[in-house]
C-alpha cells in the first residue's frame, strides 16, 4: 500500500510553497519468495529472501514564485 499526502501553502499573492510526503510500501509488509526446493541441501523448505523492498520515505518541498 502507498501512501501520498500534499498540502499547498500561499505565502504571498505571487508565491507559494507545496509540500508532498509520499510513503512506499506504507504497511511494511514483507513479500517472500518461494522456500528452497532442492531436496538435500541444508535449507531445504526454508525461505530465505525477500522479494520487493522495505518501506521507502520521501518528500519534496517546492516554492513557486
Amino acid at each position: 500500500m502507498d501512501v501520498a499526502i500534499r498540502k499547498n501553502i500561499t505565502i504571498t499573492e505571487g508565491t507559494r510553497a507545496s509540500f508532498r510526503l509520499e510513503l512506499l510500501n506504507a504497511t511494511n509488509t514483507p513479500k517472500f519468495l518461494s522456500p528452497e526446493s532442492r531436496l538435500g541441501r541444508g535449507t531445504f523448505g526454508r525461505i530465505t529472501a525477500q522479494a520487493g523492498f522495505p518501506r521507502i520515505i520521501q518528500y519534496m518541498l517546492r516554492y513557486e514564485f
